[in-house]
């Protein structure tokens, strides 16, 4: 018997729910509180206890202490009343589950890095300019992802904060490349079964069936995380996407592999305004506030709850384009170095190519075990 039923109340499951069951519950209670899509003045905070409650019921250790101890000795154990912008993202967008496929985003890691800054009292060196950063002639990311809030075109740097942010960059490109080089390593052994496969690609083939249902699985078990469906839709479109462009480029001396590299950078370019568009909306919505404040204009109460639900559920909604922008870009890179790979034959490149583009279907073709309509509003 556990001394407090709080949050297993707030996700409406019984204390003794199994871990599937509980990130099912979290992810319906979750979506139908989403600050995007809820304008209730009371959604946002509704949302912000459900996140808490399952990050203290989905971790074991604090689990158990709050089953015997209740929250006051949960919380002490896990600061669970105040969570850190990155832990929150963490959570919100796939989790540790999702690390083997995207890595850790590079957005968890600036707001750490923001996090740690702010703790020690140290005031920000500089803003990044709002505007795509390129690299060989192609954007690679939208500045600063972890901040759309920043939107305020070109800044003037001193030569020493120039300097800071050369150094910063650097570092960003060094662990940008390292992290594409892991995820290679990891895709191409996640495919191994498939390229070593005695027929690879036939139905009938015992380690094609088995590579099959080894992926299947997976699925299923990463769209029990947050935006686990989402994160799973965006891997499959880029690996599809990418594999097309691999084995379409074999055939009529690469012409139709041509146009499939076409479709696939106005893909990229469509998901980058997307980013920008909604970094734009946030900002504007700020700066209307920050202007009735600075001419002394009282804000009904009524209005500033739906102001703020509203603001809310755009940061949320700017953020997950951030993540879904940068898992798609950084995948693009992970599929053309391990199709292109110079130390393996053509034949391995064809196969490696199959194998991505089967696992990408079926990434691809996960649903929602319930209905819900407004999942998919968050994928457009």
């Amino acid at each position: 018997m556990v001394k407090d039923t709080y949050y297993y109340d707030v996700l409406e499951v019984q204390p003794d729910v199994q871990d599937k069951d509980l990130k099912k519950a979290y992810r319906k209670k979750a979506m139908q509180f989403h600050p995007d899509k809820n304008k209730d003045p009371g959604a946002e905070e509704k949302f912000k206890e459900i996140s808490i409650a399952y990050q203290m019921l989905s971790d074991p250790d604090t689990r158990e202490v709050y089953d015997r101890h209740g929250r006051e000795s949960a919380q002490d154990m896990n600061d669970a009343g105040e969570h850190d912008a990155a832990d929150f993202f963490a959570a919100t967008f796939g989790g540790a589950q999702f690390n083997d496929l995207i890595g850790q985003l590079s957005m968890l890691k600036d707001l750490s890095e923001v996090s740690t800054r702010d703790a020690a009292g140290s005031p920000p060196t500089y803003s990044r300019k709002a505007s795509l950063e390129h690299h060989d002639g192609e954007p690679t990311r939208p500045a600063s992802p972890a901040s759309p809030l920043s939107f305020k075109g070109r800044l003037k740097m001193s030569p020493e904060e120039k300097k800071r942010f050369e150094i910063e960059e650097a570092r960003r490109r060094k662990e940008r490349q390292e992290r594409v080089d892991i995820l290679s390593k990891k895709l191409i052994e996640r495919i191994r079964p498939f390229v070593e496969a005695v027929n690879p690609g036939i139905a009938t083939d015992p380690e094609t069936i088995a590579f099959t249902e080894a992926i299947k699985q997976e699925a299923e078990h990463l769209k029990l995380e947050s935006f686990g469906i989402e994160l799973l839709h965006t891997i499959g479109n880029i690996y599809m996407a990418k594999a097309t462009v691999a084995l379409k480029s074999k055939e009529m001396l690469g012409i139709p592999g041509f146009f499939a590299r076409v479709k696939d950078k106005g893909s990229a370019l469509k998901d980058a305004w997307s980013v920008l568009n909604s970094a734009v909306g946030v900002q504007m919505i700020m700066d209307d506030m920050a202007k009735k404040h600075d001419a002394g204009e009282a804000v009904p109460e009524v209005d500033l709850h739906a102001i703020q639900a509203d603001l809310s559920g755009r940061i949320l909604l700017a953020s997950w384009r951030s993540t879904r922008y940068e898992v798609s870009q950084v995948l693009r890179e992970v599929c053309d170095k391990v199709l292109t790979d110079p130390d393996v034959s053509e034949g391995i490149h064809i196969k490696r190519a199959k194998a991505i583009m089967l696992t990408g279907a079926l990434f691809k073709a996960v649903e929602p075990d319930e209905s819900d309509e407004e999942r998919r509003e968050l994928e457009q």
